[in-house]
């Protein structure tokens, strides 16, 4: 089985890192740094990503993140 579905991911403006990790340990991080094992944060939407990146860093303005849209693939080999 083959599942394919559009989420969004979180950069941050002033260096382009993507916020990754689990629920109270976030970070960020580049794309050269990213491996098969990092948990990125991935939204059903733009407005979601934006608003949960926001909800995170208070001290950040939402206007300093930007929402991508991305695709995720999942295989099972059943």
């Amino acid at each position: 089985m083959n599942i394919i579905r559009q989420r969004y991911i979180v950069r941050r403006k002033s260096d382009n890192k993507i916020l990754v990790g689990l629920a109270r340990n976030k970070y960020w991080i580049s794309e050269e740094e990213i491996t098969d094992s990092t948990p990125i944060q991935t939204y059903v939407s733009a407005q979601k990503a934006i608003s949960a990146a926001s909800m995170s860093y208070k001290r950040i303005p939402s206007t300093e993140f930007v929402a991508e849209a991305v695709i995720e693939s999942y295989q099972s080999n059943q």
